[in-house]
């Protein structure tokens, strides 16, 4: 995975006059890996989940329950680098993940 944090600069306008604003929107960019070994670089909003960062790229995770912690189609692995940029998953994301298929420690939802 490939983190980079960017300032977005947003053209603006203001009773005719041009003016530039720094937004503090940020963004990320990471890759997903297939089952295949093809890297897909992405790039999503902070605060967003990867399940839509992921659907937004049309990268070939489901996600049925729409990101409800209902099912476990949106099972990833994060590399073990970037495990500490997550937070701890929760009892409801844990509970999920005892029944997913393929369980590692580095497993999400």
């Amino acid at each position: 995975m490939k983190f980079s944090l960017n300032l977005l600069r947003v053209l603006g306008y203001s009773k005719g006059h041009c003016w530039y604003h720094l937004s503090l929107m940020r963004r990320i960019k990471f890759s997903f890996v297939t089952a295949s070994g093809e890297e897909i670089e992405v790039e999503g909003e902070i605060g967003k989940t990867i399940l839509s960062v992921a659907q937004d790229y049309d990268v070939g995770v489901d996600g049925a329950c729409e990101g409800q912690l209902a099912c476990t189609t949106c099972h990833v692995y994060v590399d073990e680098n970037y495990e500490e940029v997550f937070p701890e998953p929760d009892k409801m994301e844990e509970d999920m993940l005892d029944i997913a298929h393929f369980l590692k420690p580095n497993s999400r939802l």
